[in-house]
Protein backbone atom coordinates (compact mmCIF):
# COMPACT_ATOMS: atom_id res chain seq x y z
CA UNK A 1 0.00 0.00 0.00
CA UNK A 2 2.65 2.70 1.11
CA UNK A 3 4.61 1.96 -2.85
CA UNK A 4 7.98 0.00 -0.62
CA UNK A 5 9.13 -3.36 -1.90
CA UNK A 6 10.37 -6.03 1.18
CA UNK A 7 12.52 -8.69 -0.56
CA UNK A 8 12.38 -11.98 0.92
CA UNK A 9 15.37 -13.14 -1.02
CA UNK A 10 17.66 -16.84 -1.03
CA UNK A 11 20.80 -16.85 1.46
CA UNK A 12 23.00 -17.80 -1.68
CA UNK A 13 22.05 -14.50 -3.16
CA UNK A 14 23.28 -12.25 -0.09
CA UNK A 15 26.33 -11.11 -0.48
CA UNK A 16 28.52 -8.47 2.23
CA UNK A 17 30.35 -5.93 1.05
CA UNK A 18 32.25 -3.61 3.34
CA UNK A 19 30.51 -4.84 6.49
CA UNK A 20 26.83 -4.92 6.02
CA UNK A 21 24.86 -8.01 4.03
CA UNK A 22 22.75 -6.65 0.26
CA UNK A 23 20.05 -8.61 -0.90
CA UNK A 24 21.15 -8.77 -5.05
CA UNK A 25 17.57 -9.51 -5.67
CA UNK A 26 16.10 -6.69 -4.32
CA UNK A 27 18.89 -4.31 -6.41
CA UNK A 28 17.24 -6.32 -9.33
CA UNK A 29 13.91 -5.97 -8.00
CA UNK A 30 13.93 -2.01 -8.17
CA UNK A 31 16.26 -1.88 -11.43
CA UNK A 32 13.50 -3.65 -13.25
CA UNK A 33 10.87 -1.19 -12.49
CA UNK A 34 12.89 1.30 -14.46
CA UNK A 35 10.60 1.21 -18.23
CA UNK A 36 14.33 1.03 -20.04
CA UNK A 37 15.21 -2.32 -18.47
CA UNK A 38 13.88 -5.59 -19.70
CA UNK A 39 15.52 -8.50 -17.84
CA UNK A 40 18.73 -7.38 -15.02
CA UNK A 41 21.11 -9.58 -13.14
CA UNK A 42 23.17 -8.14 -10.10
CA UNK A 43 26.48 -9.71 -9.02
CA UNK A 44 29.15 -9.10 -6.14
CA UNK A 45 32.60 -8.72 -8.62
CA UNK A 46 36.03 -8.92 -6.95
CA UNK A 47 38.67 -7.14 -9.24
CA UNK A 48 40.82 -6.63 -6.43
CA UNK A 49 41.38 -9.37 -3.26
CA UNK A 50 39.77 -8.12 -0.36
CA UNK A 51 37.13 -5.21 -2.30
CA UNK A 52 33.79 -6.45 -3.46
CA UNK A 53 32.59 -4.49 -5.90
CA UNK A 54 28.40 -4.07 -7.27
CA UNK A 55 27.75 -5.59 -11.09
CA UNK A 56 24.59 -5.21 -12.66
CA UNK A 57 24.12 -6.49 -16.06
CA UNK A 58 21.38 -5.23 -17.89
CA UNK A 59 19.17 -5.76 -21.11
CA UNK A 60 17.71 -2.79 -22.14
CA UNK A 61 14.47 -2.11 -24.15
CA UNK A 62 15.30 -1.32 -28.11
CA UNK A 63 12.60 1.46 -28.03
CA UNK A 64 13.33 3.43 -24.60
CA UNK A 65 17.04 3.46 -23.31
CA UNK A 66 18.60 5.11 -20.21
CA UNK A 67 22.16 6.17 -19.88
CA UNK A 68 23.98 5.15 -17.10
CA UNK A 69 24.06 8.30 -15.06
CA UNK A 70 20.16 7.40 -15.22
CA UNK A 71 19.59 4.27 -13.99
CA UNK A 72 22.07 5.86 -11.17
CA UNK A 73 19.71 8.12 -9.88
CA UNK A 74 17.35 5.70 -10.23
CA UNK A 75 18.87 3.69 -7.97
CA UNK A 76 19.55 6.19 -4.94
CA UNK A 77 16.10 7.27 -5.09
CA UNK A 78 14.82 4.30 -3.98
CA UNK A 79 18.43 2.37 -2.59
CA UNK A 80 21.00 3.18 -0.04
CA UNK A 81 23.73 4.77 -1.75
CA UNK A 82 26.21 1.39 -1.05
CA UNK A 83 23.37 -0.89 -2.89
CA UNK A 84 24.00 1.09 -5.75
CA UNK A 85 26.41 -1.03 -8.50
CA UNK A 86 29.41 0.45 -9.75
CA UNK A 87 29.48 -0.90 -12.93
CA UNK A 88 26.42 -1.48 -15.34
CA UNK A 89 27.34 -3.58 -18.14
CA UNK A 90 25.15 -3.69 -21.62
CA UNK A 91 23.87 -7.21 -22.18
CA UNK A 92 22.18 -8.30 -25.89
CA UNK A 93 20.92 -11.36 -23.35
CA UNK A 94 21.74 -12.42 -20.62
CA UNK A 95 23.06 -16.46 -20.44
CA UNK A 96 21.07 -19.03 -19.44
CA UNK A 97 21.53 -22.48 -18.53
CA UNK A 98 20.11 -25.18 -19.68
CA UNK A 99 16.95 -25.37 -17.97
CA UNK A 100 16.72 -21.55 -19.12
CA UNK A 101 18.10 -19.90 -15.62
CA UNK A 102 20.39 -17.01 -15.95
CA UNK A 103 23.68 -18.37 -15.72
CA UNK A 104 25.58 -15.97 -13.31
CA UNK A 105 28.87 -17.75 -13.76
CA UNK A 106 28.75 -17.17 -17.41
CA UNK A 107 28.38 -13.16 -17.29
CA UNK A 108 31.38 -11.55 -18.58
CA UNK A 109 33.72 -9.72 -16.23
CA UNK A 110 32.94 -6.35 -16.18
CA UNK A 111 36.68 -5.03 -17.51
CA UNK A 112 35.84 -7.04 -20.51
CA UNK A 113 32.47 -6.93 -21.32
CA UNK A 114 31.73 -3.45 -23.86
CA UNK A 115 29.90 -1.04 -21.47
CA UNK A 116 27.51 1.03 -22.60
CA UNK A 117 29.34 4.93 -23.13
CA UNK A 118 27.66 7.66 -21.70
CA UNK A 119 26.31 10.60 -23.99
CA UNK A 120 28.65 12.85 -22.15
CA UNK A 121 31.72 10.60 -22.52
CA UNK A 122 34.82 12.48 -22.62
CA UNK A 123 38.00 10.81 -23.99
CA UNK A 124 41.06 11.25 -22.35
CA UNK A 125 42.83 14.71 -24.57
CA UNK A 126 46.66 14.26 -24.01
CA UNK A 127 49.14 11.86 -22.58
CA UNK A 128 48.44 13.55 -18.87
CA UNK A 129 44.82 12.60 -18.51
CA UNK A 130 45.66 9.02 -20.53
CA UNK A 131 47.50 8.04 -17.88
CA UNK A 132 45.54 9.08 -14.99
CA UNK A 133 42.22 7.17 -16.64
CA UNK A 134 44.21 4.20 -16.77
CA UNK A 135 45.14 4.59 -12.90
CA UNK A 136 41.49 5.32 -12.85
CA UNK A 137 40.53 1.84 -14.58
CA UNK A 138 42.57 0.08 -12.34
CA UNK A 139 41.46 1.38 -9.13
CA UNK A 140 37.63 0.84 -9.86
CA UNK A 141 37.86 -1.75 -12.14
CA UNK A 142 35.87 -0.27 -15.11
CA UNK A 143 36.28 0.50 -18.15
CA UNK A 144 36.20 3.05 -20.19
CA UNK A 145 36.02 6.15 -17.72
CA UNK A 146 35.88 9.66 -19.16
CA UNK A 147 37.87 12.46 -18.16
CA UNK A 148 34.44 13.76 -16.59
CA UNK A 149 33.16 10.57 -14.80
CA UNK A 150 32.93 11.46 -10.88
CA UNK A 151 34.81 9.15 -9.04
CA UNK A 152 32.14 8.32 -6.80
CA UNK A 153 29.59 8.07 -9.01
CA UNK A 154 31.76 4.86 -10.50
CA UNK A 155 31.37 3.43 -6.98
CA UNK A 156 34.97 5.04 -5.56
CA UNK A 157 35.19 5.05 -1.82
CA UNK A 158 37.70 6.29 1.00
CA UNK A 159 40.02 3.34 0.77
CA UNK A 160 39.82 3.18 -2.74
CA UNK A 161 40.84 6.89 -3.02
CA UNK A 162 43.89 5.94 -1.29
CA UNK A 163 44.80 3.77 -3.50
CA UNK A 164 43.96 6.12 -6.23
CA UNK A 165 46.08 8.93 -4.74
CA UNK A 166 49.22 6.77 -3.80
CA UNK A 167 49.23 5.43 -7.14
CA UNK A 168 48.93 9.02 -8.75
CA UNK A 169 51.51 10.12 -6.25
CA UNK A 170 53.64 7.13 -7.63
CA UNK A 171 53.78 7.96 -10.84
CA UNK A 172 53.57 11.65 -10.77
CA UNK A 173 55.79 12.36 -7.68
CA UNK A 174 52.37 14.82 -6.70
CA UNK A 175 51.19 14.64 -3.09
CA UNK A 176 47.65 15.57 -2.94
CA UNK A 177 45.62 15.56 0.30
CA UNK A 178 42.11 13.38 -0.32
CA UNK A 179 40.07 16.68 0.47
CA UNK A 180 40.93 17.17 -3.02
CA UNK A 181 38.36 14.89 -4.64
CA UNK A 182 35.47 17.11 -3.09
CA UNK A 183 35.88 19.94 -5.92
CA UNK A 184 37.77 18.28 -8.29
CA UNK A 185 36.20 14.83 -8.86
CA UNK A 186 37.43 13.79 -12.33
CA UNK A 187 40.54 12.99 -14.16
CA UNK A 188 39.80 16.27 -16.19
CA UNK A 189 40.08 18.24 -12.62
CA UNK A 190 43.05 15.86 -11.27
CA UNK A 191 45.04 16.82 -14.77
CA UNK A 192 44.44 20.26 -13.87
CA UNK A 193 45.79 19.88 -10.88
CA UNK A 194 48.74 18.28 -11.90
CA UNK A 195 49.48 20.74 -14.44
CA UNK A 196 49.66 23.98 -12.12
CA UNK A 197 51.89 24.42 -9.51
CA UNK A 198 51.09 22.21 -6.90
CA UNK A 199 50.31 25.12 -4.14
CA UNK A 200 48.60 27.74 -6.75
CA UNK A 201 46.29 24.42 -7.40
CA UNK A 202 45.06 23.56 -3.62
CA UNK A 203 44.57 27.32 -3.59
CA UNK A 204 42.40 27.31 -6.53
CA UNK A 205 40.67 23.59 -6.90
CA UNK A 206 40.11 23.03 -3.47
CA UNK A 207 39.55 25.39 -2.05
CA UNK A 208 37.32 27.31 -4.84
CA UNK A 209 34.91 29.86 -3.86
CA UNK A 210 37.14 30.04 -0.37
CA UNK A 211 39.71 31.88 -2.02
CA UNK A 212 36.97 34.72 -3.38
CA UNK A 213 36.44 35.34 0.19
CA UNK A 214 40.14 35.30 1.82
CA UNK A 215 43.02 35.59 -0.44
CA UNK A 216 45.07 31.91 0.40
CA UNK A 217 48.92 31.72 -1.12
CA UNK A 218 49.66 28.86 1.81
CA UNK A 219 47.87 25.65 2.99
CA UNK A 220 44.29 26.23 4.07
CA UNK A 221 42.74 23.73 6.37
CA UNK A 222 39.20 24.62 5.19
CA UNK A 223 37.90 22.36 3.21
CA UNK A 224 34.72 22.70 1.47
CA UNK A 225 32.50 19.62 2.03
CA UNK A 226 29.01 20.92 0.75
CA UNK A 227 29.33 24.29 0.91
CA UNK A 228 25.84 25.55 -0.44
CA UNK A 229 22.25 25.13 1.73
CA UNK A 230 20.58 28.05 3.79
CA UNK A 231 21.15 26.38 7.54
CA UNK A 232 23.79 26.92 9.66
CA UNK A 233 27.17 25.85 8.44
CA UNK A 234 28.30 22.61 10.20
CA UNK A 235 32.21 22.32 10.91
CA UNK A 236 33.50 18.71 11.04
CA UNK A 237 37.09 18.18 12.38
CA UNK A 238 39.66 15.65 11.18
CA UNK A 239 40.09 12.39 12.84
CA UNK A 240 43.61 11.27 14.02
CA UNK A 241 44.90 10.78 10.19
CA UNK A 242 43.76 14.19 9.39
CA UNK A 243 41.51 13.47 6.02
CA UNK A 244 37.74 15.24 5.76
CA UNK A 245 36.89 12.77 3.25
CA UNK A 246 35.21 10.55 5.89
CA UNK A 247 32.37 13.15 6.28
CA UNK A 248 31.38 13.19 2.65
CA UNK A 249 28.49 10.67 3.32
CA UNK A 250 27.35 12.55 6.49
CA UNK A 251 26.76 15.34 5.10
CA UNK A 252 25.17 13.55 1.85
CA UNK A 253 22.22 12.41 4.37
CA UNK A 254 22.41 15.92 6.15
CA UNK A 255 20.58 17.20 2.83
CA UNK A 256 21.44 19.55 0.22
CA UNK A 257 20.09 22.61 2.80
CA UNK A 258 22.89 21.68 5.49
CA UNK A 259 26.36 23.64 4.77
CA UNK A 260 29.24 21.62 6.05
CA UNK A 261 32.81 22.47 6.13
CA UNK A 262 35.91 19.96 6.85
CA UNK A 263 39.16 21.46 8.52
CA UNK A 264 41.75 19.19 7.60
CA UNK A 265 45.69 19.74 9.30
CA UNK A 266 48.57 21.97 8.30
CA UNK A 267 51.60 19.72 7.53
CA UNK A 268 49.11 17.54 5.51
CA UNK A 269 50.86 18.76 2.32
CA UNK A 270 54.19 18.31 3.06
CA UNK A 271 54.99 22.00 3.00
CA UNK A 272 54.66 23.20 6.72
CA UNK A 273 55.40 20.94 10.20
CA UNK A 274 52.00 20.06 11.61
CA UNK A 275 50.87 21.56 15.01
CA UNK A 276 51.33 19.74 18.21
CA UNK A 277 49.47 21.17 20.11
CA UNK A 278 45.55 21.09 20.40
CA UNK A 279 45.21 24.78 21.46
CA UNK A 280 47.15 25.49 18.50
CA UNK A 281 45.01 23.60 16.21
CA UNK A 282 41.97 24.59 17.32
CA UNK A 283 43.11 28.55 17.28
CA UNK A 284 44.27 27.94 13.81
CA UNK A 285 40.55 26.23 12.67
CA UNK A 286 38.74 28.53 14.48
CA UNK A 287 40.27 31.30 12.37
CA UNK A 288 39.53 29.67 9.02
CA UNK A 289 35.91 28.59 10.26
CA UNK A 290 35.29 32.46 10.79
CA UNK A 291 36.45 33.14 7.61
CA UNK A 292 33.23 31.57 6.98
CA UNK A 293 31.07 32.72 9.69
CA UNK A 294 32.92 35.73 11.61
CA UNK A 295 30.23 35.29 14.65
CA UNK A 296 28.29 32.78 16.54
CA UNK A 297 26.29 30.67 17.05
CA UNK A 298 28.56 27.69 16.21
CA UNK A 299 28.01 24.16 15.26
CA UNK A 300 31.11 21.93 15.75
CA UNK A 301 31.80 18.24 15.51
CA UNK A 302 34.61 15.78 15.81
CA UNK A 303 35.07 11.87 14.95
CA UNK A 304 37.46 10.22 17.68
CA UNK A 305 40.65 12.13 17.62
CA UNK A 306 38.78 15.11 16.59
CA UNK A 307 36.13 15.34 19.57
CA UNK A 308 39.26 16.32 21.36
CA UNK A 309 39.92 19.51 19.06
CA UNK A 310 36.27 20.27 18.82
CA UNK A 311 36.21 20.52 22.75
CA UNK A 312 39.39 23.10 23.13
CA UNK A 313 37.68 25.22 20.06
CA UNK A 314 34.35 25.08 22.16
CA UNK A 315 36.67 26.13 25.25
CA UNK A 316 38.60 29.26 23.21
CA UNK A 317 35.00 30.39 21.83
CA UNK A 318 33.23 30.57 24.81
CA UNK A 319 36.33 32.74 26.22
CA UNK A 320 36.63 34.96 23.34
CA UNK A 321 32.45 35.39 24.41
CA UNK A 322 30.50 33.71 21.02
CA UNK A 323 28.07 31.22 21.89
CA UNK A 324 28.57 27.44 20.63
CA UNK A 325 25.54 25.80 19.86
CA UNK A 326 26.71 22.80 19.30
CA UNK A 327 29.32 20.97 20.54
CA UNK A 328 28.98 17.34 19.52
CA UNK A 329 31.73 14.05 19.32
CA UNK A 330 31.62 10.59 17.37
CA UNK A 331 32.95 8.10 19.74
CA UNK A 332 35.29 10.19 21.33
CA UNK A 333 36.59 8.84 24.84
CA UNK A 334 39.12 10.25 26.92
CA UNK A 335 42.51 8.86 27.07
CA UNK A 336 42.18 6.78 30.40
CA UNK A 337 38.38 5.98 31.05
CA UNK A 338 38.25 2.29 30.01
CA UNK A 339 39.40 -1.12 30.81
CA UNK A 340 40.78 -3.76 29.18
CA UNK A 341 40.79 -7.78 28.78
CA UNK A 342 43.46 -10.16 29.23
CA UNK A 343 45.84 -10.35 26.68
CA UNK A 344 44.53 -14.29 25.19
CA UNK A 345 40.93 -12.85 24.93
CA UNK A 346 42.23 -9.95 23.26
CA UNK A 347 43.92 -12.28 20.65
CA UNK A 348 41.21 -14.84 20.34
CA UNK A 349 38.95 -11.73 19.61
CA UNK A 350 41.19 -10.50 16.90
CA UNK A 351 41.57 -13.44 15.11
CA UNK A 352 37.60 -14.14 14.66
CA UNK A 353 37.75 -10.91 13.53
CA UNK A 354 39.84 -11.56 10.51
CA UNK A 355 38.18 -14.70 9.99
CA UNK A 356 34.68 -13.36 9.88
CA UNK A 357 35.82 -9.93 8.05
CA UNK A 358 39.12 -10.56 6.07
CA UNK A 359 41.23 -8.08 4.32
CA UNK A 360 38.96 -5.16 5.52
CA UNK A 361 39.24 -5.46 9.14
CA UNK A 362 43.34 -5.64 8.56
CA UNK A 363 42.32 -2.17 7.00
CA UNK A 364 40.91 -0.70 9.33
CA UNK A 365 43.66 -2.11 11.91
CA UNK A 366 45.80 -0.35 9.79
CA UNK A 367 44.31 3.00 9.25
CA UNK A 368 42.61 3.37 12.78
CA UNK A 369 45.45 2.51 15.24
CA UNK A 370 45.73 5.06 17.78
CA UNK A 371 48.53 6.72 20.35
CA UNK A 372 51.24 4.63 18.50
CA UNK A 373 54.13 6.16 16.42
CA UNK A 374 55.19 5.82 13.22
CA UNK A 375 57.63 2.85 13.68
CA UNK A 376 54.91 0.71 15.53
CA UNK A 377 52.31 1.55 13.37
CA UNK A 378 54.41 -0.20 10.29
CA UNK A 379 55.22 -3.40 12.81
CA UNK A 380 52.07 -4.01 14.04
CA UNK A 381 50.50 -3.65 10.67
CA UNK A 382 52.95 -6.31 9.69
CA UNK A 383 52.15 -8.43 12.30
CA UNK A 384 48.45 -8.72 11.78
CA UNK A 385 49.36 -8.46 8.18
CA UNK A 386 51.79 -11.89 8.85
CA UNK A 387 49.44 -13.60 10.92
CA UNK A 388 46.22 -13.13 8.59
CA UNK A 389 48.28 -14.74 5.42
CA UNK A 390 48.43 -17.99 7.38
CA UNK A 391 44.59 -18.39 7.59
CA UNK A 392 43.70 -16.02 4.52
CA UNK A 393 44.78 -15.98 0.92
CA UNK A 394 44.37 -11.89 0.66
CA UNK A 395 47.20 -9.22 0.26
CA UNK A 396 46.08 -5.55 1.32
CA UNK A 397 47.05 -2.79 0.33
CA UNK A 398 48.44 -0.39 2.44
CA UNK A 399 49.90 2.85 1.26
CA UNK A 400 53.17 4.50 2.68
CA UNK A 401 52.50 8.13 3.11
CA UNK A 402 54.90 10.44 5.33
CA UNK A 403 52.62 13.29 5.88
CA UNK A 404 49.90 10.87 7.03
CA UNK A 405 52.25 9.23 9.48
CA UNK A 406 53.82 12.68 10.34
CA UNK A 407 50.65 14.05 10.86
CA UNK A 408 49.31 11.14 13.18
CA UNK A 409 52.39 11.84 15.34
CA UNK A 410 51.66 14.95 15.74
CA UNK A 411 48.40 14.34 16.98
CA UNK A 412 49.37 12.14 19.14
CA UNK A 413 51.79 13.98 20.53
CA UNK A 414 49.46 16.57 21.30
CA UNK A 415 46.97 15.04 22.45
CA UNK A 416 49.10 13.05 25.37
CA UNK A 417 50.25 16.43 26.25
CA UNK A 418 46.76 17.98 26.20
CA UNK A 419 45.42 19.24 29.83
CA UNK A 420 41.24 18.71 29.56
CA UNK A 421 39.64 21.63 31.39
CA UNK A 422 36.23 22.16 32.26
CA UNK A 423 33.47 23.05 29.91
CA UNK A 424 31.16 25.22 30.94
CA UNK A 425 28.68 23.95 28.29
CA UNK A 426 25.99 21.42 26.92
CA UNK A 427 27.61 18.29 24.49
CA UNK A 428 26.01 15.77 22.75
CA UNK A 429 27.59 12.17 22.57
CA UNK A 430 27.37 9.76 19.58
CA UNK A 431 28.85 6.69 20.80
CA UNK A 432 29.64 2.74 20.12
CA UNK A 433 28.50 0.08 22.15
CA UNK A 434 32.15 -1.85 23.58
CA UNK A 435 31.17 -4.68 21.59
CA UNK A 436 31.59 -3.14 18.63
CA UNK A 437 34.62 -0.85 18.94
CA UNK A 438 37.03 -2.87 16.72
CA UNK A 439 39.99 -0.89 17.32
CA UNK A 440 40.28 -0.95 20.86
CA UNK A 441 38.76 -5.00 21.30
CA UNK A 442 38.30 -6.23 24.43
CA UNK A 443 37.98 -2.78 26.38
CA UNK A 444 34.84 -1.90 28.55
CA UNK A 445 34.29 2.40 28.90
CA UNK A 446 32.80 4.64 31.25
CA UNK A 447 29.47 5.01 29.41
CA UNK A 448 30.24 8.73 29.26
CA UNK A 449 33.20 8.49 27.65
CA UNK A 450 35.33 10.07 30.80
CA UNK A 451 33.43 13.62 29.70
CA UNK A 452 30.80 13.63 32.36
CA UNK A 453 33.24 15.43 35.60
CA UNK A 454 34.30 18.24 33.20
CA UNK A 455 31.12 19.14 31.22
CA UNK A 456 28.93 21.49 33.71
CA UNK A 457 26.19 21.67 30.80
CA UNK A 458 25.28 18.17 30.52
CA UNK A 459 25.77 15.20 28.23
CA UNK A 460 23.44 13.98 25.91
CA UNK A 461 24.30 10.15 24.82
CA UNK A 462 23.19 8.51 21.59
CA UNK A 463 24.00 4.73 20.96
CA UNK A 464 24.97 4.34 17.45
CA UNK A 465 25.74 1.00 15.80
CA UNK A 466 28.67 0.06 13.84
CA UNK A 467 32.44 0.13 15.05
CA UNK A 468 34.47 3.07 15.93
CA UNK A 469 35.87 2.43 12.53
CA UNK A 470 32.71 1.32 10.77
CA UNK A 471 30.33 4.91 11.95
CA UNK A 472 31.15 6.89 9.37
CA UNK A 473 30.31 4.58 6.51
CA UNK A 474 27.34 3.42 5.08
CA UNK A 475 24.83 1.96 6.43
CA UNK A 476 25.65 3.41 10.27
CA UNK A 477 26.65 7.01 8.71
CA UNK A 478 22.79 7.97 8.32
CA UNK A 479 21.81 6.19 11.52
CA UNK A 480 24.01 9.34 12.72
CA UNK A 481 22.86 11.90 10.56
CA UNK A 482 19.18 11.07 11.40
CA UNK A 483 19.92 11.93 15.06
CA UNK A 484 22.33 14.69 14.47
CA UNK A 485 19.67 16.69 12.17
CA UNK A 486 17.28 16.76 15.30
CA UNK A 487 20.31 18.40 17.51
CA UNK A 488 20.89 21.07 14.69
CA UNK A 489 17.66 21.51 13.91
CA UNK A 490 16.77 22.05 17.97
CA UNK A 491 20.33 24.19 18.53
CA UNK A 492 19.29 26.45 15.43
CA UNK A 493 15.45 27.20 16.97
CA UNK A 494 16.96 28.02 20.40
CA UNK A 495 19.45 30.44 18.91
CA UNK A 496 17.36 32.43 16.83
Amino acid sequence: PNGNIEFLGRGDYQVKIRGFRIELGEIEAVLSQHPSIVQTVVIAYEHIPGDKRLVAYVVPNQHTTATISELRRFLKEKLPEYMVPSVFVLLEALPLTPSGKVNRSALPAPEQALQELEATFVAPRDDLEEKLSQIWEEVLGIQPIGIMDNFFDLGGHSLLAVRLFAQIEHKFAKKLPLATLFRSGTVEAIAKILRQGEEKALGNQVLSTLAEKKLKTSWSSLVEIQPKGSKPPLFCIHPLGGETLCYRDLARHLGSEQPVYGLQPIGLDGKELPHTRIADMASCYIQEIKSIQPNGPYFLLGWSFGGFVVYEMAQQLHSQGEKVSLLGMIDSVRPGYFQRAPLLMRVFLHLNNIFQRGPAYLWQKARGWTYQGKYEIQQRYKRYLNAAQHVLDITPHLAENDEHLKVIDANMQALDEYIFQVYPGRMTLFRTSDENRCEAIGEQYDPQFGWGDITTGGIDINYIPGSHLSVMEEPYVQVIAEQLKVYLEKAALQST
